[in-house]
Formats: structure tokens, C-alpha cells, sequence
């Protein structure tokens, strides 16, 4: 019996953009990459939590395997370590409520992009506009997945701790548990995977629209 490995470092896509000043005679490309710089800002939130995150998975995927080692006996260990695993899924949920917390003060920050947007007087460069925003909402949205989802694993991850706890434990209860956490967790690995993928195609059309808008803008992305 073994639950697969927690997932590690599956939050540590992000993109960079650089500051920029406001000025009344920006056009409104130059207002809406303005805008984006803004979006970033809000974002270093999310990117401060991936490192300390991934750490807390390693420390606390090494406690359940030490669990795992002790077997049914030595049940004042279990206890003990048990304990620390659940202290540490709390410090995860601490890192997971940030960086859902900096997502929405990012997406908040992008609806300035719409009215903008529909300023745009050149075809081609506003159907660009109408992807990037349309690419970084649903960006947005498969996070708010991921988060439900990690969560629910967070939870669940505490309810196999406090089972491991138990004087009394079914095998068959716990095996069921397991299960259980696996199938959040891979509903955790698409959400990410298909975050990621947003976020490079988002970097993706972002550039393609600098370019269509005439800006010459250096960018450096992550």
C-alpha cells in the first residue's frame, strides 16, 4: 500500500514583464501593456509562494513514507509524525490561499484591459486584443480549478493522517482514502498542466500583439 507522491513544484509557472510610466498621450496599446505590467505586480505574490511551497511537499512526502515504514506498531511515532504532517498540509494551505489571493488581485487588475480594448480602431490588432484577453480568463479560471481541487486534496490529506492516528485503523479504509487523495491529485496535475499551457500561450499571443501594435518593447518572460 503506497500513496503516490505528492506533487512537486506544480505551481512554478509565471511570466515577467517589465514597469512602465503612464502618460495622457500613450496610445492605447502602450495603456493596455501598461495595464499588463500592472497585472505582473499583482502576480508576485503567486511567484513567492512556489519555492516554500514545493519544499513543504518534500518535507511532508518524507514523513509519509516514514509513516509508511513503521507499520502498524510503534503507534506513539505514528502519532507524532502524523502531527507534523498535518501541521505542514496546514503550512500548505497557507501558501495555496496566497496564491489564490494573487491570482484574483491579478484578474481584478486585467478587466481594465476590456475597455480598452474596444478603443482599438485596427482589425487585426483588436481580434489579437480579443484573444489575449480571452487566453488570460481562461487562465484564470482553470486556477480557480486548481485551487478547489488542491484544497480538497489538502483536506483529505489531513483526514489520511488522522486515520493513520486512529488506535484502530482498517486497511481497507485506509486503502480507500488513499485512492481517493490520488484521484484530487490528478484532477490537481491537468488543472496545472493546462495552467501552464495558458500561461505560454498568453505569453505567446502577448508578444504576437506588441509586435501587430508597432511596440517596441524588450520582454523578458519566466
Amino acid at each position: 500500500m503506497r500513496k503516490n507522491q505528492l506533487l512537486l513544484g506544480i505551481f512554478c509557472f509565471a511570466f515577467i514583464l517589465f514597469l512602465s510610466g503612464c502618460s495622457p498621450f500613450q496610445s492605447t496599446p502602450e495603456k493596455i501593456h501598461e495595464v499588463l505590467e500592472d497585472v505582473v505586480e499583482k502576480e508576485a505574490l503567486f511567484e513567492e509562494q512556489q519555492e516554500p511551497l514545493v519544499q513543504l511537499e518534500k518535507d511532508e512526502q518524507q514523513l509519509y513514507e516514514e509513516i509508511m515504514a513503521l507499520g502498524t506498531k510503534n503507534l506513539d511515532d505514528i502519532v507524532k509524525k502524523s502531527d507534523e504532517a498535518i501541521e505542514i498540509v496546514d503550512k500548505r494551505q497557507v501558501h495555496m490561499e496566497n496564491e489564490q489571493k494573487s491570482l484574483e488581485e491579478s484578474e481584478e487588475e486585467f478587466k481594465r484591459v476590456k475597455p480598452l480594448i474596444e478603443k482599438i480602431d485596427e482589425k487585426q490588432v483588436k481580434n489579437k486584443a480579443d484573444e489575449l484577453y480571452s487566453v488570460m480568463t481562461e487562465r484564470y479560471r482553470t486556477h480557480d480549478e486548481l485551487y478547489k481541487a488542491y484544497t480538497q486534496g489538502l483536506e483529505q490529506d489531513k483526514n489520511l493522517y488522522n486515520m493513520l492516528k486512529a488506535e484502530e485503523r482498517s486497511l481497507g479504509e485506509l486503502e480507500e482514502q488513499i485512492v481517493k487523495i490520488n484521484g484530487i491529485y490528478e484532477q490537481v496535475i491537468a488543472a496545472n498542466e493546462k495552467f501552464n499551457e495558458l500561461t505560454k500561450e498568453y505569453n505567446d499571443i502577448k508578444h504576437a500583439f506588441y509586435e501587430l501594435s508597432g511596440l517596441d518593447i524588450e520582454e523578458s518572460t519566466k
